[in-house]
């Protein structure tokens, strides 16, 4: 059976472009940017294979895409200067209607860091965290779509605060790797 794109575009369109929008911090053209990478992988992925789940496929490319993003964003902003101070569109949708501008720029400021934080982290955990805590996916889901075990799938690390010997306060570097190794 023909995968009917359009349909598929219609239907869950809408939240790809959210996943890349929440991610990116609605800044248009790079939301715009994973949002067209995002369908053309899903439809060069999809080619002669069924897709179980479409929304969880998508979310998962949308995801990774926009990682992508930031990681590239950060990159420039550490070899050409500080990030631009943020315009108006780019604080759309982080507060309610009726918030103060104090409460917008601390939301601002509060993704931005968020932000860079996901961009720091090795892939497969910003991966496994944005899927989980900005998708609302659980970790069956992401065991799936990850292809990795449902332990693996927990975010796999709370820092030295809470036991974790593995990393340090800044940078996570605890992958869960024993959880991989156990896989037949």
């Amino acid at each position: 059976m023909a995968t009917n794109w359009d349909t598929l575009v219609a239907i869950h369109g809408p939240a790809v472009w959210a996943t890349c929008c929440r991610l990116l911090g609605n800044r248009k053209a790079d939301a715009e940017e994973c949002y067209q990478e995002t369908w053309l992988a899903a439809w060069k992925a999809a080619d002669g294979r069924a897709i179980v789940s479409w929304p969880s496929f998508l979310c998962r490319i949308a995801t990774s895409r926009s990682i992508d993003r930031l990681r590239q964003r950060y990159r420039q902003q550490a070899a050409i200067g500080p990030p631009r101070s943020p315009q108006h569109e780019d604080l759309a949708g982080l507060a309610s209607d009726g918030a103060t501008p104090v409460e917008l720029a601390v939301a601002s400021e509060l993704s931005e860091r968020l932000r860079i934080a996901l961009a720091e982290l090795p892939e497969r955990q910003a991966e496994v965290f944005s899927l989980h805590v900005l998708s609302d996916q659980s970790q069956p889901e992401i065991a799936t779509l990850l292809d990795m075990t449902v332990n693996a799938s927990a975010f796999p690390c709370t820092g030295p605060a809470n036991g974790c010997g593995n990393c340090s306060a800044k940078r996570i570097e605890h992958t869960g790797q024993r959880d991989r190794e156990e896989r037949p």
